[in-house]
């Protein structure tokens, strides 16, 4: 939630500044893909904050696209290190159902946890596959 807070305040603050603010938004957006930033540590955070504050971003960088092309291929670049995130509860039914999954198989420790609290923050299309699989 914290980081896609912050690259939204930054990316509103260099939406007239050229190329290059963008550009620094997607490295740092790499970092934290990466795992080298660290935001929440001892934060709880509600999956709804998360998937509002992602959201917020998503529109941002929507915009910018749209009204600005010569930036097209850094928000694509941005846009592919940001988790799939979505609308309302959406962030809430993943946590909860991968809740299940884990109170189900009796996998409440080690990877799975690692896995569950990695879902939180940044969701991939490759955890929707493993989820299915689940």
């Amino acid at each position: 939630m914290h980081r896609f807070n912050i690259a939204t305040e930054l990316t509103e603050h260099c939406i007239d500044e050229g190329e290059g603010g963008c550009i620094g938004i997607m490295v740092w957006m790499k970092f934290m893909a990466a795992r080298h930033l660290t935001w929440n540590k001892n934060y709880n955070v509600k999956p709804r904050e998360i998937s509002e504050a992602l959201e917020r971003f998503t529109n941002l960088m929507e915009k910018i696209y749209l009204q600005q092309p010569y930036k097209r291929e850094i928000v694509r670049l941005t846009m592919a290190l940001v988790g799939r995130g979505g609308q309302g509860d959406v962030g809430q039914r993943i946590r909860d159902e991968i809740l299940v999954i884990q109170r189900n198989n009796h996998c409440k420790s080690g990877m799975m946890e690692e896995w569950h609290q990695k879902l939180h923050n940044n969701s991939s299309a490759d955890d929707v596959i493993i989820c299915e699989v689940l």
